[in-house]
């Protein structure tokens, strides 16, 4: 639940966000969450880079995104001030997102267009401002990633590995390519050697630009992530993906330290990561304005679950849950010790009533040598048996299998 003081609504200096606060953790139906933001106008004259963070508690939803205007910050403001708002506000949000997606994009496309239009003449003239948008709209247990232009959603997993990465949409891609034709426009090399659309731009979707829009699609590409695979999600402008691939973004992500507790997402380490991305960018020449958002997710109270010793519980439901049988024999390969005879271990541990009972007996060619029990709460009687080594045997029961 939020908490009752926060604020509801802020328009930081680049990013907007409403009912949430960066570095500040919440809850959302069943998962812990907790984002930060870094953007930096680098060596361009005017920041045209936006982002927003919308926290809708009656939908349950949150939204992120990510806006790289261009042409002016005219639209990527709008965006960061409206579009997350006309997404929540679809009706069939939850059963049809990426639907959802398509007519909020579209009505707000419409918007901009209107109040920032272009003066083509042919191949020339001015296309209007414009932006790119990376969006992420969490419901738990399910992220929807819709993407409109060259800025980039990466996910990664626990072990810092990139699980998801959305697609770039530029004109050098065949299929945007043969649909920018399709639609009646062309596609250029510009002075740089890039390919772009109508000669101009370098994405071949984008928010605005109405004196080109008859070719510009603004139809996001969405793509459905679980949840429960990531660990960290990343949405940023090419002014970072410009100059960092995945690779060095996940060692980034891996180096950051955990906080004390890593059970729950660490505001330290998302502050760290978005820092430190920008910073490396920064250090790797980017010339654009970069902008980076980073959130950390956590399955609430993901807590290890076991049988406590303290509630006794039934063999047939504690069997029933844990699908794992009451006695569980550990054999090891039999090994030889010194002396001309050959010693095995039998190990069984039993949970009965609440109570644990490990027993381990010494087997060699001449006959049993000895046993030792232990029931879970005291420290083992010292037995007989002389042993060169001793195993810690830790019975695990699967977190997907108890209810």
């Amino acid at each position: 639940m939020m908490s009752p003081n926060r604020r509801r609504s802020a328009s930081l200096e680049f990013g907007v966000v409403e009912n949430c606060a960066p570095n500040e953790p919440f809850s959302l139906n069943g998962f812990d969450f907790v984002f930060d933001a870094c953007a930096i106008r680098g060596e361009r004259m005017y920041m045209e880079d936006r982002w927003c963070a919308v926290l809708d508690d009656d939908k349950e939803a949150l939204v992120l995104a990510v806006f790289d205007g261009h042409g002016g910050a005219s639209v990527s403001s709008h965006l960061s001030r409206n579009l997350a708002r006309e997404v929540l506000k679809e009706e069939s949000l939850r059963e049809d997102p990426a639907g959802a997606f398509k007519r909020a994009f579209k009505r707000v496309d419409d918007v901009v267009c209107a109040e920032n239009p272009g003066e083509m003449r042919g191949a020339f003239g001015r296309p209007g401002a414009g932006s790119t948008a990376i969006m992420a709209l969490i419901m738990p247990p399910k992220m929807y990633i819709a993407n409109v232009g060259d800025s980039r959603a990466t996910t990664f997993d626990d072990h810092g590995w990139e699980r998801f990465v959305s697609t770039d949409q530029r004109p050098s891609v065949s299929e945007e390519k043969e649909r920018i034709v399709r639609g009646g426009g062309f596609v250029k090399r510009g002075r740089d050697g890039l390919l772009r659309t109508g000669g101009i731009l370098a994405v071949s979707r984008a928010f605005g630009n109405a004196g080109i829009k008859q070719f510009l699609s603004v139809e996001p590409e969405v793509s459905v992530v679980d949840l429960d695979t990531v660990d960290s999600l990343i949405l940023c402008s090419d002014g970072l993906t410009d100059v960092m691939g995945s690779k060095l973004a996940s060692e980034t992500m891996r180096a950051a330290p955990q906080g004390a507790i890593t059970s729950s997402p660490s505001p330290v380490r998302t502050r760290r990561v978005a820092n430190s991305l920008v910073t490396l960018a920064r250090v790797r020449q980017s010339k654009d304005n970069i902008s980076v958002v980073v959130l950390q997710v956590r399955r609430s109270n993901a807590a290890l679950p076991f049988p406590s010793l303290e509630t006794p519980v039934s063999n047939s439901t504690s069997q029933a849950k844990s699908q794992t049988p009451m006695t569980v024999p550990y054999r090891p390969v039999t090994t030889s010790w010194s002396g001309s005879d050959e010693r095995a271990v039998d190990v069984s541990l039993e949970i009965h009533s609440g109570q644990v009972r490990l027993e381990a007996r010494v087997n060699s060619s001449n006959g049993s040598l000895g046993e030792e029990t232990f029931d879970g709460l005291s420290s083992p009687a010292r037995s007989s048996v002389e042993r060169d080594s001793t195993q810690a045997i830790t019975p695990i029961v699967s977190p997907h299998a108890v209810h």
